[in-house]
């Protein structure tokens, strides 16, 4: 096991769960989730670019380009749009327990279309990280059968979207891979807003704060270390070691938002380090 491709995307998980603190910020300053997503992608996306053109030696090469741009296009974007919807309807706990049911569609697509079969370890680790996740979340509340069909359905695409990404990022460089990303997803969720009636400008110093939080550290920087670590280990792997995310939320919802951690959460989170642990032992 590569320990350092754990490392990366151990640290994207870190990134990513920083995003529900920036939502809160963002939904208390009157934002809307069109207009945060587009706002978000479309900075990262100049953040990127910006770069490669700084760095230069970059072309452009459509057969590099097409791929990472559905990518985001489609990929992102629709599971970002299902997972909203699904929010919309169920309380936040159920969701994320729903939503880290990915892993097992990501073994159950290798297996099929791969010829993945999996190990031992990896449906134990699996299982482990499923319990802990149950037991981090907060499970009050009714489970609608719209909400949860959506919340799955969020799973599942995200599942396709990490083995996708697998594939693309073994032959293109992870930030050219990120930047074609972005592009998409930024067209797609402008899109959403302009449908919604208007994009929301930034129009104050915390709103450009919140934006280039957001766009950096929630966005950039998770997503080049998720295809930088898919380099050195497989999407099955990566699913697992993804689901510290929630267990990174809830710390800093504890040390940010002043939350209250239970017994229950701090045992939910030793399985999800344990099922880690498994993982990068084999």
């Amino acid at each position: 096991m590569d320990r350092a491709g754990i490392i990366f995307v151990g640290l994207s998980a870190l990134g990513f769960a920083t995003l529900g603190i920036f939502g809160k910020i963002a939904f208390g300053l009157g934002w809307s989730s069109s207009d945060l997503l587009s706002w978000r992608m479309a900075l990262a996306a100049v953040l990127v670019w910006g770069w490669l053109l700084w760095r230069g030696g970059w072309r452009f090469r459509a057969s590099e380009a097409l791929v990472p741009f559905l990518l985001g296009a489609v990929g992102y974007a629709t599971q970002t749009t299902l997972y909203f919807a699904a929010l919309e309807r169920l309380p936040v706990g159920v969701l994320v327990l729903l939503l880290y049911v990915y892993p097992v569609f990501v073994v159950l697509l290798a297996w099929i279309l791969e010829r993945e079969q999996p190990t031992q370890a990896a449906l134990l680790a699996i299982g482990l990280a499923l319990l802990g996740i149950a037991l981090t979340t907060d499970l009050s509340g009714r489970v609608g059968l719209l909400g949860g069909l959506l919340a799955l359905a969020s799973a599942a695409v995200y599942a396709t979207y990490l083995l996708v990404s697998a594939r693309v990022s073994r032959v293109t460089d992870p930030v050219v891979t990120s930047g074609y990303v972005f592009i998409g997803a930024t067209l797609s969720f402008a899109a959403l807003a302009l449908l919604d009636g208007q994009l929301k400008i930034p129009d104050s110093l915390p709103d450009w704060g919140l934006v280039l939080g957001i766009s950096t550290v929630a966005t950039v920087f998770p997503v080049i270390l998720i295809f930088v670590g898919l380099r050195r280990i497989r999407a099955t792997q990566a699913s697992i070691v993804s689901m510290l995310e929630p267990l990174f939320t809830i710390a800093m919802g504890v040390l940010i938002l002043g939350e209250r951690l239970g017994q229950a959460q701090l045992l939910g989170g030793v399985l999800v380090l344990l099922s880690v642990f498994i993982l990068q032992r084999r």
